[in-house]
């Protein structure tokens, strides 16, 4: 089992991708921040060479306010396209490595605890595609692939994590595990990487904790089903 606290370099969503796929956004993110800046800058030379004075002053505020403010603007919707393209890098290698077809599975995020770290630059420590099937649920992951069985969540929410583009929505899951005749429980959290925007990410998220919750309670005991894969990396 890999290490959940740091990230494969031989996985295909490694450091270095994640490094590629985010360096267009901060590049895109800060041409708004540039252009305003400069136009701050011309602006305060036309009313007072020296830069000096109150109307000085109120420029240099008032286009330093607006040159972050259209960077984070900027910043959201490009990173959720970037999650979203990420997509097509993930599905012929993992259709091989799995030996099944994700074209019609949900595109998520999987970090192990209950605890938001940073992995990469991401928030995510894995990715990959999640299935829900009568009997199980199950991850399958570029790192990891993991099940869980109806009945063994024991709660589900969905939380705003912080960002600083101003926060996005996890599910968040504790699941219990019987080992030794005890029972241990365990959490993992999950964010979807198909979304267009914050709202959408939102309602879909809320869509999901729907979906499992119902699915949870369809527990009617112990199935004879065969494990496909172990329980998740804690």
């Amino acid at each position: 089992m890999n290490n959940p606290a740091k990230v494969d370099p031989s996985a295909v969503f490694n450091v270095e991708a994640r490094v590629r796929y985010m360096m267009p956004i901060t590049l895109f993110s800060f041409l708004p921040f540039v252009f305003v800046m400069a136009i701050t800058l011309w602006a305060i030379e036309l009313v007072s060479p020296d830069g000096t004075g109150l109307w000085a002053g109120m420029i240099c505020i008032t286009g330093g306010a607006t040159a972050i403010w259209l960077t984070f603007q900027c910043s959201k919707p490009l990173s959720f396209r970037a999650m979203r393209s990420y997509r097509k890098n993930l599905e012929l290698p993992l259709s091989k490595k799995y030996s099944r077809d994700f074209s019609t599975n949900l595109h998520v995020g999987f970090s192990p605890g209950r605890e938001l770290r940073i992995y990469g630059g991401e928030t995510s420590w894995d990715v990959g595609f999640l299935s829900i099937e009568p009997e199980r649920l199950c991850y399958f992951g570029d790192q990891t692939g993991f099940e869980l069985r109806p009945g063994e969540l024991c709660s589900i929410e969905v939380k705003r994590a912080p960002s600083i583009l101003g926060g996005f929505h996890k599910l968040f899951i504790e699941w219990s595990r019987i080992e030794g005749g005890l029972n241990f429980r365990e959490y993992i959290s999950m964010e979807l990487r198909d979304c267009k925007s914050a709202s959408e990410l939102r309602e879909q998220t809320n869509a999901l904790l729907s979906t499992l919750e119902k699915w949870n309670e369809s527990f009617l005991g112990a199935t004879e089903e065969p494990r496909m894969f172990g329980y998740p990396p804690i």
